[in-house]
């Protein structure tokens, strides 16, 4: 019968398997005279492979697959020109080594497994499988590849093994899993990025993002006049200081949406020669467009041949933007989600949730937190109604807002409670600004609120609390809490700042 895929194969006697493919201190092909079993050994590094009516020799060196044939134990026997030019390695660093020496670690047993798997079948076509491997710049690369029994003409058993380059597509089958995986947009997109410099396309790939769509520290900005621009991926370092001018293409694509093919001639001064020294001839600008119609990105590919994108290459560039949409449209639902969990839905502040997240991200700063409690609520609701009450409550929140600075932040933590966080405070103006903006919150809440045709009066009072050395969260708001109890003890409508120490009490209402 001819030959069969992995699972559908001929069973037949077992036959000796790779018991030493992970020994890599094994004879050198191009010295030995015999096999490891005694037979007779041809030279394969020389001899052309059997003919039959074609130059074989000359055909496997023109083949577009990289070809290694190894025997039983993984000793490679024979490597042609494309396999050599695929993994940077010559053909005399390679023969005579276990394959097993270029693998890397992490997929050497899933590799042993296959051919140890495969050695019981007769006829047995392994693939496609794919694998990392080391090539000889130290990078990580994967390959694609097939492996298929030896011919008896060969003289000792063993595989032929096909191999691939890394392919656009390996890449976006790991974008598509972190992608899936829920893993951050950065990394979704860097990936994507990588994409581009695959085959068939063979750039140097970057996108390019509007920074609000990214809470990254790790990417490269420059700022436009209108738009704040990150870099994700490779970019040529001579072009780097253009990346915000106004008259790239990309500007183009982010105000139009519509893809740009450029000559580099086309670029103007002093970006061309700057492209130019850097050896690229053209450049292919893609916009992603994510589901709400705005372009969140541009896909830029630098590429060192002329000429605009074959269909080919435009069926895959279109994979590349289409995964980089969805990893957009993901990582907008994920923030949708957080903010519905670290948002009050009355006030459209943050809650409890959010405070502790962001008392984790000031952790070990220089902060002031103020606990702030309206004083008479309770009565609100009973005299007007929860609806009014509603609506005094959304007030208050928007004139604590209105009083603080861009680097302060406000949460609603109880019915009629908020607690501010004042941050970019030095211990020398700390106490001082705290008070201030305690004084401006007792003083703008105590104004009377309108709803309708009720005229509300209300007080507030405040706790405030300074962070003193190493302290944590959890005491800083139980300070600022208990000078809230002390302020409310005094007679409300005022603030008090707390001492280190307090001894708890009893709010009252």
């Amino acid at each position: 019968m001819g030959a069969a895929r992995v699972g559908t194969c001929i069973r037949r006697t077992a036959r000796p398997v790779c018991a030493g493919m992970r020994d890599s201190s094994v004879t050198d092909a191009s010295t030995t005279d015999g096999d490891q079993d005694g037979s007779a050994r041809p030279d394969m590094t020389r001899a052309p492979l059997p003919a039959s009516g074609v130059d074989q020799a000359l055909l496997n060196e023109h083949l577009p697959l990289g070809v290694l044939v190894v025997d039983k134990v993984g000793v490679v026997r024979h490597v042609n020109r494309r396999a050599t030019a695929l993994t940077g390695y010559r053909a005399d660093e390679v023969l005579g080594r276990s394959i097993v020496d270029f693998i890397e670690p992490a997929d050497v047993d899933f590799l042993v497994a296959s051919l140890t798997f495969a050695a019981h079948y007769d006829d047995a076509v392994m693939g496609p499988s794919r694998v990392r491997f080391r090539h000889r710049d130290g990078e990580s690369r994967w390959t694609e590849y097939w492996a298929y029994d030896c011919p008896d003409t060969f003289g000792f058993e063993g595989y032929i093994v096909t191999m691939t380059p890394e392919s656009v597509t390996d890449n976006l089958a790991n974008a598509a899993f972190q992608i899936a995986s829920d893993q951050p947009l950065p990394t979704c997109l860097g990936s994507l990025a990588r994409a581009v410099t695959s085959y068939p396309l063979v750039a140097t790939g970057t996108m390019i993002v509007r920074a609000d769509r990214l809470n990254d520290a790790g990417t490269r900005s420059r700022s436009s006049t209108e738009v704040r621009l990150s870099l994700i991926g490779h970019w040529p370092a001579s072009v780097l200081p253009y990346v915000a001018d106004r008259v790239m293409p990309w500007h183009d694509v982010f105000d139009t949406g519509e893809a740009r093919d450029l000559e580099i001639d086309g670029l103007p001064e002093p970006v061309r020669a700057a492209a130019i020294e850097a050896g690229y001839r053209s450049i292919w600008v893609r916009p992603v467009i994510t589901r709400q119609s705005s372009v969140a990105a541009a896909l830029v590919a630098w590429r060192y041949e002329p000429g605009k994108a074959s269909p080919n290459q435009e069926r895959h560039l279109d994979e590349v933007v289409g995964l980089a949409r969805l990893a957009f449209d993901n990582d907008e639902h994920r923030r949708q989600l957080e903010l519905a969990a670290t948002t009050d839905p009355l006030t459209g502040l943050g809650n409890r949730a959010g405070l502790a997240r962001r008392l984790r991200e000031v952790e070990g700063e220089h902060i002031s937190v103020l606990y702030v409690d309206l004083d008479g609520f309770k009565q609100v609701n009973d005299t007007y109604g929860h609806g009014v009450g509603d609506s005094v409550i959304v007030a208050a929140g928007q004139r604590l807002v209105s009083i603080l600075r861009d680097t302060d932040s406000v949460y609603r933590v109880g019915g009629d409670e908020f607690v501010v966080v004042c941050r970019d405070i030095t211990n020398e103006q700390s106490s001082d600004a705290a008070s201030r903006i305690a004084s401006r919150i007792v003083e703008k809440l105590g104004a009377p609120f309108r709803v309708d045709e009720a005229l509300v009066s209300l007080g507030a009072s405040v706790g405030v609390a300074l962070r003193s050395g190493e302290e944590n969260a959890t005491e800083l708001l139980r300070r600022a809490d208990l000078a809230l109890l002390s302020a409310k003890r005094d007679g409300k409508a005022r603030w008090t700042s707390a001492p280190v120490s307090l001894t708890p009490q009893t709010r009252s209402s």
